[in-house]
């Protein structure tokens, strides 16, 4: 017999039904990723059984390709069938390591590139208010 959502979910303790957030090192900097303990996206069974017979952890760089796909594989055992399971739950990082940031230093604005600006934002606001009388 295995175990249900439902049975992974008990399993769970004071984490059921919790969105908790985690502080992790990857590649040298720290990230926060966001576990959704509310739902579980799918359940596999491996080959290893026992209670003190676990699956190896992944390591941290798997974990986080996983967290950018948007879930976390969690290592849990079912008492009732004696197997470890990998058990999916929606997982969302805070603070992505590949994120973009773009800073603007000086804006140089010479006076022709002024008014041509201006200019167009007339015409636009003009084209908009054409568009709204129809």
């Amino acid at each position: 017999m295995s175990c249900t959502d439902a049975d992974f979910m008990d399993r769970l303790g004071s984490l059921k039904g919790t969105k908790t957030i985690y502080k992790r090192t990857v590649q040298g900097k720290e990230i926060e990723v966001m576990v959704d303990y509310t739902k579980i996206l799918r359940i596999e069974k491996t080959t290893y059984s026992g209670e003190s017979n676990p699956p190896p952890a992944l390591p941290i760089e798997q974990q986080y390709e996983q967290w950018r796909r948007g879930y976390s594989a969690n290592r849990m055992y079912c008492p009732k069938d004696g197997y470890w399971y990998w058990v999916y739950f929606p997982a969302k990082i805070m603070n992505p390591l590949d994120k973009v940031v773009l800073t603007i230093k000086n804006i140089i604005t010479t006076p022709i590139y002024a008014i041509a600006g201006l200019i167009l934002a007339v015409v636009i606001a003009a084209f908009i208010l054409m568009k709204r009388r129809g």
